[in-house]
């Protein structure tokens, strides 16, 4: 049987709270708000794998050495972009590290990198492109200052459902 998984990072429970507090903010959003349990930074984007194989991820990837190191999350803005908006997320500064952590996963993994330039962020929310033109306002662009200690990585399943995806923690890598 095959298993949807993926690589990211849980967000430590002091982000989820803030993160969750920003939103209340906006609670009136045509938007499915995802969960605290659920609130992560994607790595390496969802793939097939069979259910037999997940053993042997594990313990490619327990083979990855390196130092925990935080990332900035300075603004909560519309995206992927302003033309075509169907998340509002936390962007995060362009991290060397989290760029290398992908990178040795990739390699871990065999498997190709997206092209686009990978931008760390957190999806607070998710809706239809065509529930954009309900939004009392054009954009989203609120300053934040947010820090995120990483000092691990996890294994995820992904659940998709008409509500929304759920993720179910698989393995947790712990950094030094």
């Amino acid at each position: 049987m095959k298993k949807r998984v993926f690589i990211g990072v849980c967000i430590s429970e002091e982000t989820k709270s803030k993160a969750l507090e920003w939103g209340k903010k906006f609670h009136f959003l045509p938007v499915r708000w995802v969960g605290a349990p659920n609130l992560h930074i994607t790595i390496v984007p969802p793939f097939m794998a069979e259910a037999d194989n997940i053993p042997k991820i594990v313990k490619v990837l327990s083979d990855i050495s390196m130092e925990g190191f935080k990332i900035n999350f300075y603004k909560v803005s519309l995206g992927p972009n302003v033309f075509t908006p169907r998340l509002i997320w936390a962007v995060g500064h362009k991290s060397r590290e989290l760029e290398l952590l992908r990178d040795k996963i990739s390699r871990k993994l065999s498997c190709e990198l997206e092209k686009r330039d990978f931008l760390p962020h957190v999806t607070l929310a998710r809706f239809n492109k065509k529930d954009f033109s309900r939004f009392p306002f054009g954009e989203i662009d609120d300053d934040i200052g947010w820090i995120e200690c990483v000092d691990n990585f996890t294994l995820f399943e992904s659940n998709l459902s008409k509500e929304g995806a759920t993720y179910k923690v698989l393995h947790k890598f712990f950094l030094k």
